[in-house]
């Protein structure tokens, strides 16, 4: 059994805490203590309980709790980023919930909050983007003319070049079949993409 190093530092984190206050931390102070997402908290909390190594009382708060034999035959580090869904290479539709783990990656070497999502659609093929690829995305990253990114457009994600002409920005899919978007005032540019993954 692994675990990653944030899921390390928040195990030391809760330790630290119910030794010091004699409670747990709330979901809120371990996101602040880690500098991460509430989401990505609960991601790693789920790992952790799924694997056994911590535990909690539903029915009170702060009763997280390290459950110590399943943690010393745990103390494996390996680096991991969440899986947190899919992304359309196409038209933008409802993205899918989808919570697990990759690891190892070491050939990424974006930033902590960097994720992972799966491609879905043909519409970066001409970039070499298949269906079923994962795209590593830096959501701390500035875009740039002629980067891949993810934006978000009326609700939804996908997974485009980023072009700038003058003070217009729009989004370019690497299929010639494909109209170009207009990212208007309502879209937003949700990440650059900095490396792909493919199963052979």
């Amino acid at each position: 059994m692994h675990l990653t190093r944030q899921q390390k530092r928040i195990i030391d984190y809760i330790q630290n805490v119910r030794e010091q206050e004699g409670v747990a931390p709330s979901y809120s102070e371990i996101a602040k203590f880690l500098d991460i997402h509430k989401g990505a908290v609960q991601w790693h909390l789920q790992s952790l309980f799924d694997k056994g190594i911590i535990r909690r009382d539903k029915g009170k708060h702060r009763s997280l709790e390290i459950v110590e034999a399943s943690l010393n035959s745990s103390s494996q580090l390996t680096r991991t980023l969440p899986l947190l869904g899919s992304i359309i290479a196409g038209l933008p539709e409802e993205e899918q919930e989808d919570r697990s783990e990759l690891d190892p990656i070491d050939f990424l070497t974006g930033g902590k909050n960097c994720f992972l999502l799966r491609v879905r659609g043909e519409s970066m093929i001409e970039a070499h983007i298949q269906e079923g690829d994962l795209v590593a995305v830096d959501p701390n990253r500035a875009a740039h003319n002629g980067d891949i990114v993810v934006a978000l457009v009326d609700g939804d994600s996908t997974l485009k070049y980023f072009r700038k002409k003058g003070s217009t920005m729009y989004l370019e899919a690497a299929n010639a079949s494909m109209p170009k978007q207009i990212l208007g005032n309502e879209g937003q540019i949700q990440g650059v993409v900095i490396s792909l993954l493919r199963q052979m």
